[in-house]
């Protein structure tokens, strides 16, 4: 029988609000194309493309489309330009089966950078969907609404998504999903979805299909 604990902790993570800075789990608040607000996700996994040194960040497509623009939040409570989406697959036809992920260019200098995960550290490595799939491991995600949670993995629904036990609400959307091993920390995807029912069983966008797309752009996971 699979493990269904599940770990929370919010306490601590109340500065993903305003931090201030682009990194993996802090709050980015989205803009369209007209100045508009559209809604409020989580950056996730920075990425970096050769040759040219410039630096993404890949989150949920469901949180902004081609266009939007992502602000951050200052200890001041102003906003920050970060960066903006160069592409998104939008809000997936069949949600918890189709692809769910977005880039933004992080094309603010002026905006810091920083790829480790507040509060946990650096998740050097990635972990492919099958490997996780033969595995069953314990799996963590960080967002600014709900902190971090921890569970186990569930299942594979399609090639691109996977499931796994935590608590998570919106807001918490685009965020960092990685495996916490005994060796390492692994960056797995980013968090997609969750029913309102058995609410525990959330679902991520996995990393592995996105960065094999991402490739022939010569992208590459900076963690």
């Amino acid at each position: 029988m699979r493990n269904t604990e599940v770990y929370r902790q919010s306490q601590g993570f109340e500065r993903l609000v305003n931090l201030g800075k682009v990194a993996p789990g802090v709050k980015y608040t989205v803009f369209d194309q007209a100045g508009r607000p559209k809604g409020e996700c989580s950056f996730g996994w920075m990425l970096r493309q050769q040759n040219t040194n410039r630096v993404f960040n890949l989150t949920a497509g469901h949180c902004g489309v081609t266009g939007d623009r992502a602000f951050v939040r200052l200890a001041n409570n102003q906003f920050m330009y970060a960066g903006q989406f160069i592409s998104s697959t939008g809000m997936p036809n069949r949600i918890g089966v189709d692809a769910d992920f977005a880039v933004i260019f992080l094309d603010n200098p002026n905006v810091q950078i920083d790829p480790t995960v507040p509060g946990v550290g650096r998740v050097q490595g990635v972990a492919g969907l099958p490997a996780i799939d033969r595995t069953e491991p314990k799996l963590c995600r960080l967002g600014w609404r709900s902190g971090l949670s921890c569970g186990y993995y569930i299942d594979t629904p399609s090639p691109l998504v996977f499931r796994f036990r935590n608590i998570s609400d919106h807001g918490d959307s685009g965020g960092p999903v990685w495996v916490e091993g005994p060796n390492g920390r692994y960056a797995a995807g980013v968090l997609s979805f969750g029913p309102k029912v058995n609410a525990t069983q959330i679902g991520a966008a996995a990393i592995g299909p996105v960065l094999e797309y991402l490739s022939q752009y010569n992208f590459y996971y900076w963690g």
